[in-house]
């Protein structure tokens, strides 16, 4: 919404210098722990892709965001999300 009023009240010159700090301040306000699991399981999957495209071993366990490498065993937080 304040990306069509600032387009509305100033153009489309303003719209797109403030595009960058309204889309930083669309993304900085929590989504919620709804999408907690999702991100985890995002992250470890960039995290598994990462290691492997530098050619470190990696081992990750099915539907879980434990991995492992040949350094040691890694996974996200000990807190438990409701689900």
């Amino acid at each position: 919404m304040v990306p069509a009023v600032i387009l509305a009240l100033f153009g489309t010159a303003w719209l797109r210098v403030l595009a960058f700090p309204l889309a930083f301040l669309f993304f900085a306000v929590p989504f919620g722990e709804v999408f907690v699991p999702t991100l985890i399981d995002w992250t470890a999957d960039f995290t598994v892709a990462a290691l492997t495209a530098t050619g470190i071993p990696v081992f990750r366990e099915e539907r879980t965001s434990l991995f492992r490498a040949a350094a040691g065993r890694w996974s996200r937080p000990a807190a438990e999300f409701a689900t």
